[in-house]
Protein backbone atom coordinates (compact mmCIF):
# COMPACT_ATOMS: atom_id res chain seq x y z
CA UNK A 1 0.00 0.00 0.00
CA UNK A 2 1.32 3.45 -0.93
CA UNK A 3 0.85 5.88 2.01
CA UNK A 4 -1.85 8.41 1.29
CA UNK A 5 -1.68 12.09 2.02
CA UNK A 6 -3.09 13.41 5.28
CA UNK A 7 -5.22 16.53 5.28
CA UNK A 8 -3.23 19.23 7.15
CA UNK A 9 -4.90 20.78 10.18
CA UNK A 10 -2.18 22.93 11.65
CA UNK A 11 1.55 23.36 11.28
CA UNK A 12 2.00 23.89 15.00
CA UNK A 13 0.69 20.60 16.34
CA UNK A 14 2.61 18.90 19.17
CA UNK A 15 4.64 15.81 18.30
CA UNK A 16 3.45 12.33 19.19
CA UNK A 17 4.69 10.88 22.50
CA UNK A 18 7.36 8.26 22.93
CA UNK A 19 5.20 5.60 24.50
CA UNK A 20 7.52 2.59 24.53
CA UNK A 21 8.21 2.82 28.25
CA UNK A 22 4.52 3.05 29.06
CA UNK A 23 3.75 0.15 26.75
CA UNK A 24 6.32 -2.09 28.40
CA UNK A 25 5.11 -1.07 31.86
CA UNK A 26 1.62 -2.19 30.94
CA UNK A 27 2.93 -5.43 29.49
CA UNK A 28 4.87 -6.26 32.62
CA UNK A 29 1.83 -5.51 34.78
CA UNK A 30 -0.36 -7.88 32.77
CA UNK A 31 -0.73 -11.36 34.22
CA UNK A 32 -0.75 -14.07 31.55
CA UNK A 33 -3.78 -16.32 31.58
CA UNK A 34 -1.65 -19.38 30.92
CA UNK A 35 2.03 -20.15 30.31
CA UNK A 36 2.85 -21.66 26.93
CA UNK A 37 5.82 -22.91 24.89
CA UNK A 38 7.22 -20.63 22.19
CA UNK A 39 9.91 -21.29 19.60
CA UNK A 40 11.40 -18.22 17.91
CA UNK A 41 12.62 -18.51 14.34
CA UNK A 42 14.39 -15.90 12.23
CA UNK A 43 14.16 -15.91 8.44
CA UNK A 44 16.58 -14.55 5.81
CA UNK A 45 19.87 -15.24 7.56
CA UNK A 46 22.53 -13.99 7.59
CA UNK A 47 20.75 -10.64 7.16
CA UNK A 48 17.63 -9.16 5.60
CA UNK A 49 18.76 -5.75 4.43
CA UNK A 50 21.75 -3.95 3.00
CA UNK A 51 25.37 -4.82 3.69
CA UNK A 52 25.78 -1.51 5.52
CA UNK A 53 22.84 -2.37 7.79
CA UNK A 54 24.33 -5.78 8.42
CA UNK A 55 27.61 -4.23 9.55
CA UNK A 56 25.76 -1.92 11.94
CA UNK A 57 22.79 -3.95 13.20
CA UNK A 58 23.86 -7.61 13.03
CA UNK A 59 26.44 -7.18 15.84
CA UNK A 60 23.74 -5.43 17.89
CA UNK A 61 21.35 -8.36 17.57
CA UNK A 62 24.03 -10.97 18.22
CA UNK A 63 25.17 -9.09 21.34
CA UNK A 64 21.57 -9.05 22.60
CA UNK A 65 21.31 -12.80 21.99
CA UNK A 66 24.48 -13.46 23.94
CA UNK A 67 23.31 -11.22 26.80
CA UNK A 68 19.96 -12.99 27.12
CA UNK A 69 20.16 -16.29 25.21
CA UNK A 70 17.00 -18.05 24.06
CA UNK A 71 16.72 -21.07 21.74
CA UNK A 72 16.72 -19.84 18.17
CA UNK A 73 16.55 -21.36 14.68
CA UNK A 74 17.68 -19.24 11.73
CA UNK A 75 16.53 -19.99 8.18
CA UNK A 76 19.30 -19.18 5.69
CA UNK A 77 19.15 -17.81 2.16
CA UNK A 78 22.24 -19.38 0.57
CA UNK A 79 22.95 -16.67 -2.02
CA UNK A 80 22.95 -14.12 0.77
CA UNK A 81 25.20 -16.35 2.85
CA UNK A 82 27.75 -16.32 0.02
CA UNK A 83 27.68 -12.52 0.10
CA UNK A 84 28.08 -12.39 3.90
CA UNK A 85 29.85 -15.62 4.89
CA UNK A 86 31.23 -14.13 8.11
CA UNK A 87 27.70 -13.14 9.06
CA UNK A 88 26.43 -16.71 8.85
CA UNK A 89 29.35 -17.97 10.92
CA UNK A 90 28.60 -15.34 13.57
CA UNK A 91 25.11 -16.82 13.92
CA UNK A 92 26.62 -20.28 14.42
CA UNK A 93 29.01 -18.88 17.00
CA UNK A 94 26.02 -17.43 18.87
CA UNK A 95 24.52 -20.91 19.20
CA UNK A 96 21.79 -20.48 16.58
CA UNK A 97 20.72 -23.60 14.67
CA UNK A 98 21.13 -22.99 10.95
CA UNK A 99 18.21 -24.08 8.77
CA UNK A 100 17.40 -23.88 5.06
CA UNK A 101 15.38 -21.07 3.41
CA UNK A 102 16.23 -21.65 -0.30
CA UNK A 103 19.15 -20.53 -2.42
CA UNK A 104 17.71 -17.37 -3.95
CA UNK A 105 14.51 -16.71 -1.93
CA UNK A 106 12.40 -17.11 -5.06
CA UNK A 107 8.63 -17.53 -4.79
CA UNK A 108 7.65 -21.19 -5.32
CA UNK A 109 4.39 -19.95 -6.87
CA UNK A 110 6.44 -18.59 -9.81
CA UNK A 111 8.76 -21.62 -10.18
CA UNK A 112 8.27 -25.00 -11.77
CA UNK A 113 8.77 -27.99 -9.52
CA UNK A 114 12.13 -28.89 -11.21
CA UNK A 115 13.38 -25.30 -10.76
CA UNK A 116 12.47 -25.39 -7.10
CA UNK A 117 14.18 -28.78 -6.66
CA UNK A 118 17.41 -27.46 -8.18
CA UNK A 119 17.33 -24.38 -5.95
CA UNK A 120 16.70 -26.41 -2.80
CA UNK A 121 19.31 -29.08 -3.56
CA UNK A 122 22.01 -26.50 -4.29
CA UNK A 123 21.42 -24.67 -1.00
CA UNK A 124 21.38 -27.89 1.00
CA UNK A 125 24.75 -28.87 -0.43
CA UNK A 126 26.23 -25.45 0.27
CA UNK A 127 25.08 -25.38 3.90
CA UNK A 128 26.16 -28.98 4.47
CA UNK A 129 29.76 -28.14 3.48
CA UNK A 130 29.87 -25.32 6.05
CA UNK A 131 28.59 -27.24 9.08
CA UNK A 132 26.03 -29.81 10.12
CA UNK A 133 23.45 -30.44 7.40
CA UNK A 134 20.29 -28.40 8.04
CA UNK A 135 17.36 -30.30 9.51
CA UNK A 136 14.56 -27.84 8.67
CA UNK A 137 13.35 -26.06 5.55
CA UNK A 138 10.99 -23.10 5.24
CA UNK A 139 9.42 -21.98 1.97
CA UNK A 140 10.00 -18.32 1.04
CA UNK A 141 6.81 -16.33 1.68
CA UNK A 142 5.44 -19.58 3.20
CA UNK A 143 4.31 -20.52 -0.33
CA UNK A 144 4.50 -24.31 -0.23
CA UNK A 145 2.76 -25.19 -3.49
CA UNK A 146 -0.05 -23.48 -5.36
CA UNK A 147 -1.37 -26.78 -6.69
CA UNK A 148 -1.37 -30.33 -5.36
CA UNK A 149 1.28 -31.58 -7.81
CA UNK A 150 3.83 -28.99 -6.71
CA UNK A 151 2.85 -29.32 -3.06
CA UNK A 152 3.21 -33.10 -2.97
CA UNK A 153 6.34 -33.08 -5.15
CA UNK A 154 8.01 -30.56 -2.84
CA UNK A 155 7.19 -32.61 0.24
CA UNK A 156 8.68 -35.72 -1.35
CA UNK A 157 11.87 -33.88 -2.31
CA UNK A 158 12.32 -32.48 1.19
CA UNK A 159 12.12 -36.03 2.55
CA UNK A 160 14.81 -37.08 0.07
CA UNK A 161 17.09 -34.31 1.37
CA UNK A 162 16.39 -35.20 4.99
CA UNK A 163 14.63 -31.91 5.60
CA UNK A 164 11.58 -31.36 7.77
CA UNK A 165 9.28 -28.42 6.94
CA UNK A 166 9.54 -25.53 9.39
CA UNK A 167 5.94 -24.37 9.85
CA UNK A 168 4.85 -21.08 11.39
CA UNK A 169 1.93 -20.62 13.76
CA UNK A 170 2.55 -16.95 14.61
CA UNK A 171 3.12 -15.11 11.34
CA UNK A 172 4.18 -11.47 11.57
CA UNK A 173 4.75 -8.51 9.28
CA UNK A 174 7.97 -7.37 10.93
CA UNK A 175 9.49 -7.24 7.45
CA UNK A 176 7.00 -4.52 6.55
CA UNK A 177 7.95 -2.51 9.63
CA UNK A 178 11.64 -3.05 8.80
CA UNK A 179 11.17 -1.45 5.38
CA UNK A 180 9.53 1.60 6.96
CA UNK A 181 12.07 1.65 9.78
CA UNK A 182 14.93 2.11 7.29
CA UNK A 183 13.30 5.29 6.02
CA UNK A 184 12.80 6.93 9.42
CA UNK A 185 15.32 9.64 10.21
CA UNK A 186 14.91 10.60 13.86
CA UNK A 187 15.41 8.59 17.07
CA UNK A 188 11.89 9.53 18.18
CA UNK A 189 10.38 8.08 14.99
CA UNK A 190 12.40 4.90 15.33
CA UNK A 191 11.38 4.49 18.96
CA UNK A 192 7.73 4.78 18.02
CA UNK A 193 8.18 2.23 15.23
CA UNK A 194 9.92 -0.08 17.69
CA UNK A 195 7.00 0.14 20.09
CA UNK A 196 4.71 -0.66 17.18
CA UNK A 197 6.72 -3.82 16.48
CA UNK A 198 6.41 -5.06 20.07
CA UNK A 199 2.67 -4.37 20.04
CA UNK A 200 2.30 -6.12 16.66
CA UNK A 201 4.13 -9.27 17.76
CA UNK A 202 1.95 -9.56 20.86
CA UNK A 203 -1.23 -8.99 18.85
CA UNK A 204 -0.18 -11.69 16.36
CA UNK A 205 0.67 -14.08 19.18
CA UNK A 206 -2.68 -13.52 20.87
CA UNK A 207 -4.48 -14.05 17.57
CA UNK A 208 -2.66 -17.37 17.12
CA UNK A 209 -3.46 -18.52 20.66
CA UNK A 210 -7.10 -17.50 20.22
CA UNK A 211 -7.28 -19.37 16.89
CA UNK A 212 -5.78 -22.50 18.44
CA UNK A 213 -8.27 -22.36 21.32
CA UNK A 214 -11.16 -21.97 18.90
CA UNK A 215 -10.03 -24.79 16.61
CA UNK A 216 -8.48 -27.26 19.03
CA UNK A 217 -9.69 -26.16 22.50
CA UNK A 218 -6.16 -25.96 23.89
CA UNK A 219 -3.05 -23.78 23.99
CA UNK A 220 -0.35 -25.58 21.97
CA UNK A 221 3.30 -24.72 21.45
CA UNK A 222 3.65 -21.74 19.12
CA UNK A 223 6.30 -21.05 16.46
CA UNK A 224 7.01 -17.36 15.89
CA UNK A 225 8.32 -16.02 12.60
CA UNK A 226 10.55 -12.94 12.64
CA UNK A 227 13.31 -11.76 10.31
CA UNK A 228 16.94 -10.82 10.78
CA UNK A 229 16.53 -7.08 10.25
CA UNK A 230 17.29 -3.74 11.84
CA UNK A 231 14.05 -3.16 13.74
CA UNK A 232 14.14 -6.65 15.29
CA UNK A 233 17.77 -6.05 16.28
CA UNK A 234 16.89 -2.75 17.97
CA UNK A 235 13.89 -4.20 19.79
CA UNK A 236 15.17 -7.68 20.68
CA UNK A 237 15.51 -7.05 24.45
CA UNK A 238 12.07 -5.40 24.57
CA UNK A 239 10.54 -8.26 22.56
CA UNK A 240 11.96 -10.95 24.82
CA UNK A 241 10.82 -9.02 27.93
CA UNK A 242 7.31 -8.61 26.52
CA UNK A 243 7.06 -12.26 25.46
CA UNK A 244 8.16 -13.45 28.90
CA UNK A 245 5.53 -11.20 30.48
CA UNK A 246 2.98 -12.77 28.15
CA UNK A 247 3.80 -16.19 29.62
CA UNK A 248 6.21 -17.56 27.01
CA UNK A 249 8.52 -20.43 27.90
CA UNK A 250 11.20 -20.41 25.20
CA UNK A 251 11.86 -23.78 23.57
CA UNK A 252 13.71 -25.04 20.50
CA UNK A 253 11.96 -25.50 17.18
CA UNK A 254 12.38 -29.26 17.57
CA UNK A 255 10.70 -29.17 20.98
CA UNK A 256 7.81 -27.09 19.65
CA UNK A 257 7.32 -29.47 16.74
CA UNK A 258 6.84 -32.31 19.22
CA UNK A 259 3.44 -30.81 20.03
CA UNK A 260 0.76 -33.03 18.43
CA UNK A 261 -0.70 -30.06 16.59
CA UNK A 262 2.21 -30.18 14.15
CA UNK A 263 1.38 -33.79 13.28
CA UNK A 264 -2.00 -32.74 11.90
CA UNK A 265 -2.59 -33.07 8.17
CA UNK A 266 -1.71 -30.04 6.04
CA UNK A 267 -4.19 -30.21 3.18
CA UNK A 268 -3.74 -26.72 1.77
CA UNK A 269 -2.63 -26.20 -1.83
CA UNK A 270 -3.01 -22.65 -3.05
CA UNK A 271 -1.35 -19.28 -3.55
CA UNK A 272 -1.38 -18.01 0.03
CA UNK A 273 1.43 -18.22 2.57
CA UNK A 274 -0.60 -19.50 5.49
CA UNK A 275 0.04 -20.03 9.16
CA UNK A 276 -0.02 -23.66 10.25
CA UNK A 277 -3.19 -22.93 12.23
CA UNK A 278 -4.95 -21.86 9.02
CA UNK A 279 -3.72 -24.70 6.80
CA UNK A 280 -4.35 -27.78 8.93
CA UNK A 281 -7.32 -29.89 7.96
CA UNK A 282 -9.77 -28.56 7.22
CA UNK A 283 -7.76 -25.67 5.81
CA UNK A 284 -9.19 -22.23 6.59
CA UNK A 285 -7.38 -19.74 4.34
CA UNK A 286 -10.07 -17.14 5.06
CA UNK A 287 -8.59 -16.71 8.52
CA UNK A 288 -5.62 -14.97 6.91
CA UNK A 289 -7.89 -11.94 6.64
CA UNK A 290 -6.79 -11.03 10.18
CA UNK A 291 -3.15 -10.99 9.04
CA UNK A 292 -4.05 -8.83 6.05
CA UNK A 293 -5.95 -6.34 8.22
CA UNK A 294 -3.06 -6.22 10.67
CA UNK A 295 -0.61 -5.45 7.85
CA UNK A 296 -2.88 -2.62 6.70
CA UNK A 297 -2.92 -1.25 10.26
CA UNK A 298 0.88 -1.29 10.36
CA UNK A 299 1.15 0.56 7.05
CA UNK A 300 -1.22 3.24 8.32
CA UNK A 301 0.70 3.57 11.58
CA UNK A 302 4.02 3.90 9.74
CA UNK A 303 2.48 6.60 7.59
CA UNK A 304 1.57 8.55 10.71
CA UNK A 305 5.00 8.07 12.30
CA UNK A 306 6.85 9.10 9.15
CA UNK A 307 4.56 11.97 8.19
CA UNK A 308 2.83 14.94 9.74
CA UNK A 309 1.49 14.77 13.30
CA UNK A 310 -1.70 16.40 12.07
CA UNK A 311 -4.16 13.51 11.82
CA UNK A 312 -7.57 15.03 12.37
CA UNK A 313 -9.80 14.97 9.30
CA UNK A 314 -13.41 15.94 8.80
CA UNK A 315 -15.89 13.08 9.25
CA UNK A 316 -19.66 12.74 8.94
CA UNK A 317 -21.14 15.64 10.95
CA UNK A 318 -22.90 14.76 14.17
CA UNK A 319 -26.60 15.54 13.97
CA UNK A 320 -26.65 17.39 17.31
CA UNK A 321 -26.98 21.14 16.70
CA UNK A 322 -23.73 22.99 17.26
CA UNK A 323 -21.64 19.82 17.45
CA UNK A 324 -18.79 18.73 15.22
CA UNK A 325 -17.28 15.33 14.58
CA UNK A 326 -13.67 14.66 13.66
CA UNK A 327 -11.93 11.39 12.97
CA UNK A 328 -8.43 10.86 14.35
CA UNK A 329 -5.86 8.28 13.33
CA UNK A 330 -3.43 7.67 16.17
CA UNK A 331 0.19 6.64 16.08
CA UNK A 332 -1.02 3.07 16.60
CA UNK A 333 -2.77 3.25 13.21
CA UNK A 334 -6.25 3.02 14.71
CA UNK A 335 -9.17 5.32 14.00
CA UNK A 336 -11.11 7.06 16.76
CA UNK A 337 -13.86 9.66 16.67
CA UNK A 338 -14.12 12.88 18.65
CA UNK A 339 -17.55 14.54 18.97
CA UNK A 340 -17.20 18.10 20.27
CA UNK A 341 -19.68 20.78 21.35
CA UNK A 342 -18.67 24.29 22.40
CA UNK A 343 -20.68 27.26 23.64
CA UNK A 344 -19.41 30.73 22.79
CA UNK A 345 -16.37 31.41 25.02
CA UNK A 346 -15.93 34.72 26.86
CA UNK A 347 -13.80 37.12 24.85
CA UNK A 348 -10.16 36.10 24.81
CA UNK A 349 -10.69 33.08 27.03
CA UNK A 350 -10.44 29.34 26.55
CA UNK A 351 -13.12 26.93 27.73
CA UNK A 352 -12.96 24.30 30.45
CA UNK A 353 -13.68 20.92 28.89
CA UNK A 354 -15.42 17.70 29.90
CA UNK A 355 -14.01 14.58 28.21
CA UNK A 356 -16.12 11.43 28.21
CA UNK A 357 -15.44 7.96 26.85
CA UNK A 358 -18.17 5.88 25.20
CA UNK A 359 -19.02 9.00 23.24
CA UNK A 360 -21.61 7.20 21.14
CA UNK A 361 -24.05 7.39 24.08
CA UNK A 362 -22.29 9.65 26.59
CA UNK A 363 -21.79 12.67 24.35
CA UNK A 364 -25.44 13.57 23.63
CA UNK A 365 -26.41 12.95 27.27
CA UNK A 366 -23.62 15.07 28.71
CA UNK A 367 -24.04 17.85 26.15
CA UNK A 368 -27.74 18.16 26.99
CA UNK A 369 -27.07 18.30 30.74
CA UNK A 370 -24.22 20.80 30.40
CA UNK A 371 -26.24 23.03 28.09
CA UNK A 372 -29.21 22.89 30.46
CA UNK A 373 -27.13 24.11 33.41
CA UNK A 374 -25.24 26.62 31.28
CA UNK A 375 -28.45 28.21 29.93
CA UNK A 376 -29.55 28.73 33.53
CA UNK A 377 -26.29 30.28 34.64
CA UNK A 378 -25.33 27.52 37.07
CA UNK A 379 -22.00 26.63 35.43
CA UNK A 380 -19.49 28.62 33.35
CA UNK A 381 -19.28 28.05 29.58
CA UNK A 382 -17.85 24.53 29.18
CA UNK A 383 -17.02 22.38 26.15
CA UNK A 384 -17.99 18.71 25.91
CA UNK A 385 -15.97 16.05 24.06
CA UNK A 386 -17.08 12.46 23.53
CA UNK A 387 -14.53 9.88 22.36
CA UNK A 388 -15.88 7.02 20.28
CA UNK A 389 -14.96 4.74 17.37
CA UNK A 390 -16.13 4.52 13.76
CA UNK A 391 -19.21 2.33 13.66
CA UNK A 392 -19.48 1.90 17.44
CA UNK A 393 -22.82 3.71 17.57
CA UNK A 394 -24.49 1.17 15.27
CA UNK A 395 -22.41 -2.00 15.71
CA UNK A 396 -22.62 -3.54 19.19
CA UNK A 397 -19.71 -5.89 18.50
CA UNK A 398 -17.52 -2.96 17.42
CA UNK A 399 -18.52 -1.08 20.57
CA UNK A 400 -17.53 -3.99 22.78
CA UNK A 401 -14.31 -4.76 20.89
CA UNK A 402 -12.94 -1.24 21.06
CA UNK A 403 -13.68 -0.55 24.71
CA UNK A 404 -12.40 -4.02 25.71
CA UNK A 405 -9.16 -3.15 23.96
CA UNK A 406 -8.55 0.50 24.90
CA UNK A 407 -10.11 0.89 28.34
CA UNK A 408 -8.50 -2.09 30.09
CA UNK A 409 -5.10 -1.71 31.80
CA UNK A 410 -4.00 -5.36 31.61
CA UNK A 411 -4.38 -8.38 29.37
CA UNK A 412 -6.63 -11.16 30.60
CA UNK A 413 -9.03 -13.53 28.88
CA UNK A 414 -11.29 -13.80 31.92
CA UNK A 415 -14.21 -11.52 32.68
CA UNK A 416 -15.56 -8.89 30.35
CA UNK A 417 -17.90 -9.67 27.48
CA UNK A 418 -16.13 -12.89 26.43
CA UNK A 419 -12.69 -14.42 26.07
CA UNK A 420 -12.77 -13.67 22.34
CA UNK A 421 -13.35 -9.95 22.92
CA UNK A 422 -10.75 -9.91 25.70
CA UNK A 423 -8.14 -11.25 23.31
CA UNK A 424 -6.92 -7.72 22.56
CA UNK A 425 -7.35 -6.35 26.07
CA UNK A 426 -4.71 -4.40 27.97
CA UNK A 427 -4.18 -1.42 25.64
CA UNK A 428 -4.96 1.31 28.20
CA UNK A 429 -1.39 2.66 28.43
CA UNK A 430 -1.14 3.21 24.68
CA UNK A 431 -4.66 4.65 24.47
CA UNK A 432 -3.93 6.97 27.41
CA UNK A 433 -0.93 8.47 25.63
CA UNK A 434 -2.80 8.83 22.35
CA UNK A 435 -5.72 10.53 24.12
CA UNK A 436 -3.64 12.87 26.28
CA UNK A 437 -0.67 13.58 24.03
CA UNK A 438 -2.11 13.37 20.53
CA UNK A 439 -5.88 13.76 20.27
CA UNK A 440 -6.68 16.33 22.97
CA UNK A 441 -3.74 18.64 22.14
CA UNK A 442 -4.77 18.62 18.49
CA UNK A 443 -8.34 19.51 19.43
CA UNK A 444 -7.02 22.31 21.68
CA UNK A 445 -5.05 23.66 18.72
CA UNK A 446 -8.23 23.85 16.64
CA UNK A 447 -10.71 24.97 19.31
CA UNK A 448 -10.41 27.35 22.31
CA UNK A 449 -10.04 24.61 24.93
CA UNK A 450 -8.27 24.94 28.27
CA UNK A 451 -6.81 21.51 28.95
CA UNK A 452 -5.59 22.73 32.34
CA UNK A 453 -9.28 22.73 33.33
CA UNK A 454 -10.27 19.33 31.97
CA UNK A 455 -12.71 16.89 33.56
CA UNK A 456 -12.89 13.17 32.87
CA UNK A 457 -16.09 11.09 32.80
CA UNK A 458 -16.12 7.32 32.47
CA UNK A 459 -18.77 4.65 33.01
CA UNK A 460 -18.12 0.91 33.67
CA UNK A 461 -15.00 0.05 31.63
CA UNK A 462 -14.69 3.81 31.10
CA UNK A 463 -14.65 4.17 34.90
CA UNK A 464 -11.91 1.51 35.03
CA UNK A 465 -9.89 3.57 32.56
CA UNK A 466 -10.42 6.61 34.79
CA UNK A 467 -9.01 4.61 37.72
CA UNK A 468 -6.03 3.75 35.49
CA UNK A 469 -5.49 7.47 34.80
CA UNK A 470 -5.64 8.24 38.53
CA UNK A 471 -2.97 5.59 39.12
CA UNK A 472 -0.66 6.61 36.29
CA UNK A 473 -1.28 10.24 35.19
CA UNK A 474 -3.64 11.79 37.75
CA UNK A 475 -2.73 15.37 36.82
CA UNK A 476 -4.14 14.92 33.31
CA UNK A 477 -7.56 16.01 34.62
CA UNK A 478 -8.62 18.24 37.49
CA UNK A 479 -11.91 16.38 38.01
CA UNK A 480 -12.78 12.69 37.69
CA UNK A 481 -16.27 11.25 37.53
CA UNK A 482 -16.11 7.45 37.77
CA UNK A 483 -19.52 5.87 37.36
CA UNK A 484 -19.82 2.20 38.37
CA UNK A 485 -16.16 1.53 37.51
CA UNK A 486 -15.23 -2.07 36.72
CA UNK A 487 -12.88 -2.39 39.68
CA UNK A 488 -13.34 -6.18 39.63
CA UNK A 489 -11.36 -6.38 36.38
CA UNK A 490 -8.36 -8.74 36.40
CA UNK A 491 -8.71 -9.51 40.11
CA UNK A 492 -8.59 -5.84 41.06
CA UNK A 493 -5.70 -4.61 38.90
CA UNK A 494 -6.88 -1.03 39.57
CA UNK A 495 -6.01 -1.45 43.25
CA UNK A 496 -2.57 -2.85 42.45
CA UNK A 497 -1.83 0.06 40.16
CA UNK A 498 -3.12 2.64 42.65
CA UNK A 499 -0.78 1.28 45.33
CA UNK A 500 2.12 2.71 43.27
CA UNK A 501 0.67 6.26 43.24
CA UNK A 502 1.03 8.91 45.93
CA UNK A 503 -1.08 12.05 45.61
CA UNK A 504 0.25 15.53 46.26
CA UNK A 505 -2.45 17.19 48.36
CA UNK A 506 -1.73 20.62 46.85
CA UNK A 507 -2.47 19.53 43.30
CA UNK A 508 -4.72 16.53 43.79
CA UNK A 509 -7.78 16.25 41.54
CA UNK A 510 -11.37 16.12 42.76
CA UNK A 511 -12.87 12.64 42.43
CA UNK A 512 -16.58 11.73 42.37
CA UNK A 513 -17.33 8.01 42.70
CA UNK A 514 -20.77 6.48 42.21
CA UNK A 515 -22.53 3.15 42.00
CA UNK A 516 -26.13 1.99 41.69
CA UNK A 517 -27.87 0.42 44.66
CA UNK A 518 -29.47 -2.14 42.36
CA UNK A 519 -26.15 -3.28 40.88
CA UNK A 520 -24.23 -6.35 42.00
CA UNK A 521 -23.47 -5.69 45.69
CA UNK A 522 -19.80 -6.37 45.01
CA UNK A 523 -19.69 -3.18 42.93
CA UNK A 524 -20.53 -1.01 45.95
CA UNK A 525 -18.14 -2.94 48.19
CA UNK A 526 -15.33 -2.50 45.66
CA UNK A 527 -16.07 1.20 45.34
CA UNK A 528 -15.95 1.75 49.11
CA UNK A 529 -12.63 -0.07 49.23
CA UNK A 530 -11.37 2.04 46.32
CA UNK A 531 -12.40 5.28 48.05
CA UNK A 532 -10.44 4.14 51.09
CA UNK A 533 -7.44 3.30 48.91
CA UNK A 534 -7.50 6.79 47.35
CA UNK A 535 -7.45 8.33 50.82
CA UNK A 536 -4.63 6.02 51.89
CA UNK A 537 -2.58 7.16 48.91
CA UNK A 538 -2.96 10.80 49.95
CA UNK A 539 -6.06 12.09 48.16
CA UNK A 540 -7.53 14.67 50.58
CA UNK A 541 -10.93 13.73 51.98
CA UNK A 542 -12.31 17.10 50.88
CA UNK A 543 -11.43 16.19 47.27
CA UNK A 544 -13.32 12.88 47.36
CA UNK A 545 -17.03 12.09 47.21
CA UNK A 546 -18.74 8.70 46.95
CA UNK A 547 -22.46 8.30 46.39
CA UNK A 548 -24.71 5.24 46.08
CA UNK A 549 -27.77 5.86 43.91
CA UNK A 550 -30.17 3.50 45.68
CA UNK A 551 -32.76 3.16 42.89
CA UNK A 552 -30.38 2.84 39.94
CA UNK A 553 -28.99 -0.12 38.01
CA UNK A 554 -25.71 -0.31 36.12
CA UNK A 555 -27.46 0.86 32.96
CA UNK A 556 -29.61 3.65 34.43
CA UNK A 557 -27.10 5.37 36.70
CA UNK A 558 -25.02 7.32 34.20
CA UNK A 559 -27.08 10.54 33.66
CA UNK A 560 -27.91 10.90 37.35
CA UNK A 561 -24.33 10.29 38.45
CA UNK A 562 -22.92 12.83 36.00
CA UNK A 563 -25.46 15.46 37.04
CA UNK A 564 -24.68 14.92 40.73
CA UNK A 565 -20.94 15.10 40.07
CA UNK A 566 -21.33 18.32 38.09
CA UNK A 567 -23.24 19.95 40.95
CA UNK A 568 -20.70 18.72 43.54
CA UNK A 569 -17.72 19.96 41.55
CA UNK A 570 -19.29 23.40 41.12
CA UNK A 571 -19.97 23.57 44.86
CA UNK A 572 -16.27 22.89 45.53
CA UNK A 573 -14.89 25.76 43.43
Amino acid sequence: MVPGALEPLSTTMPSFPLFLAALLTALLAAMPAQAFDLAITLDDLPWSGTDAEAQQDLPLLLAALRAAPVPLTGFTVCDRARDLPAGLQSWRDAGVEIAHHSAAHRDFNTLSLPEWRDDTTACQRQLSTQGNPPRFYRFPLLHSGNDTTKRDGARAHLQTLGLRPGPVSVDTSDWLLAVGYRKLTTPAQRERAGALLVDHVLRSLRQARRTAQERYARDPAQILLLHANGIVAAQWPALITALRAEGARFVTLEQALADPIYALRDDYAGPKGLSWLYRTAPAQPERAAWDDAEAARLRAALEVIAGDTTTLTEAQPYSLAGASTLQHRGSDGRERVAHIWLPAPPAGQRLPVIVALDGDYAFPLLQAIVRHYLDRGEIPPTAVIGISYPGADTDLLRYRETRSRDYTPSYTLSGGYSAALQAESGNAAQFRDILLDELLPQLAARYPLDLAQASYVGHSYGGLFGAFLLATRPQAFTRYTLVSPSLWYDDGVAFRLLARQRFDAAGAPKVFLSVGGLENPNMAADLRRYAGALATQGLPQAQLRMHVFDEDTHNSIFPAAFTASLRWFESRR
